[in-house]
């Protein structure tokens, strides 16, 4: 038969939980406190956000604009390895990377207001 907890007991689990709590936030505080700031959790998660709104603006261009874009930006393609993979002219790429930077540019604009 087990023995019915008193308030005694309940306060010193309470104070065992609580202790348990502070040393792993002691812990995590020590591992973090060691990391490069870019890599703090604040940090990383306020990087993720600052993508996703990117990525959301980048969205909005129309596909053949996003498409020269991303070749730019990740592949790194030359302008004119873009319009020949494409198929169109340079001078349609330029119009489309400039929109692509503009985009890009509000969208900074914004999240430095």
């Amino acid at each position: 038969m087990m023995r019915a907890l008193t308030a005694g007991d309940w306060i010193t689990g309470l104070s065992e939980d609580s202790l348990a709590v502070k040393a792993r936030e002691a812990q995590e505080e020590r591992f973090y406190g060691m990391a490069p700031a870019h890599l703090q959790p604040e940090a990383v998660h306020a990087a993720k956000e600052i993508f996703q709104v990117y990525r959301r603006a980048i969205d909005t261009l129309p596909p053949r604009c996003r498409e020269a874009f991303a070749l730019h930006v990740f592949e790194e393609l030359s302008n004119a390895e873009i319009a020949s993979r494409m198929g169109v002219s340079l001078s349609m790429i330029e119009k489309y990377l400039a929109r692509g930077k503009a985009t890009c540019k509000l969208c900074r604009a914004r999240l430095e207001s």
